[in-house]
């Protein structure tokens, strides 16, 4: 993860060794849409982003827990801070993939990796807490990631042949994994 938090941004407990905390915010314009991060405890605090395309917001969320995820191994839980999810990962558990009336479930090749990391207690899902100017910090972040998203926004049509739901077409991990 890269050193891009705002300097505003002081959590007051970023030398806590007790868990690593992350607050997700997105920025959007249009279709393009970018999901922040600002992560910290362990004595560190950094950000990160994914940007691309999704059908919704959550698509793109679970992207970016799952980069959290193989990024933040301290052996510490995860704790992230963020709307979305709640009513939609129980529903992912007992899907197997497909919806009550048969279909595809959408998003599900995202969602279900992030509810099975939950189920084993890798991270923790809280809703976004009033931490000292952390919403405002993630956007931030978040908009660092989406003129790259409308930089590939008139690909978007030929791309969701392929990815329908969605696509994160770049990271500030460096890598672009998606759906």
């Amino acid at each position: 993860m890269s050193e891009i938090v705002p300097s505003y941004f002081n959590p007051p407990d970023v030398d806590s060794t007790k868990s690593i905390k992350a607050i997700l915010e997105v920025a959007r314009d249009g279709e393009a849409l970018s999901v922040g991060a600002v992560v910290w405890g362990n004595n560190m605090k950094s950000g990160a982003w994914v940007s691309g395309y999704a059908s919704t917001e959550d698509f793109m969320r679970a992207e970016m827990v799952q980069l959290l995820l193989i990024h933040c191994t301290d052996d510490l839980p995860l704790v992230v801070y963020t709307k979305g999810f709640r009513d939609l990962l129980p529903k992912v558990a007992m899907s197997e993939g497909m919806t009550k009336t048969g279909k595809p479930f959408k998003g599900y090749a995202a969602l279900k990796p992030i509810q099975l990391a939950m189920d084993r207690g890798g991270w923790i899902l809280e809703p976004p807490e009033p931490v000292a100017y952390g919403l405002q910090s993630a956007r931030a972040v978040a908009r660092l990631g989406l003129p790259l998203a409308l930089k590939e926004r008139f690909a978007f049509p030929s791309h969701k042949r392929k990815h329908p739901d969605w696509l994160v077409v770049a990271s500030s991990f460096g890598e672009a994994a998606s759906g």
